[in-house]
């Protein structure tokens, strides 16, 4: 999702050492704090979707999430998909949205964008 990076990228969590020569105990830290970040992002892209699948206004999620450059466009991106009538269907839609979240800020952190 070109949203996810554009918006990681406008966010600057992709913090990258500032010393050319790291630890392995310092590269394991690093790669651990963007995996960390890649769950809270992922955790946050389902609560939204879950917003978004119980009928919440667009403009009333846009309200939380308006000075946040990470949160806004997966919002947007929420907003763009199906909303389902069955609660199957939108818990579905919800984990779906939330897996490619998670899967794209992998992907951007091991540097596969």
């Amino acid at each position: 999702m070109k949203f996810l990076a554009a918006a990681l990228i406008a966010g600057s969590v992709l913090a990258t050492p500032v010393l050319a020569e790291t630890t392995g105990t310092e590269e394991k830290d690093l790669q651990k704090s963007r995996l960390d970040l890649c769950v809270v992002i992922q955790e946050t892209a389902g609560a939204i979707m879950m917003r978004r699948q119980e009928g919440v206004p667009m403009v009333k999620v846009m309200e939380i999430v308006k000075d946040d450059d990470i949160l806004r466009p997966l919002a947007r991106k929420a907003y763009s998909m199906p909303r389902y009538r069955t609660p199957e269907n939108q818990a579905g839609a919800v984990t779906d949205f939330a897996d490619e979240v998670y899967m794209d800020c992998l992907d951007i952190m091991e540097g596969r964008n």
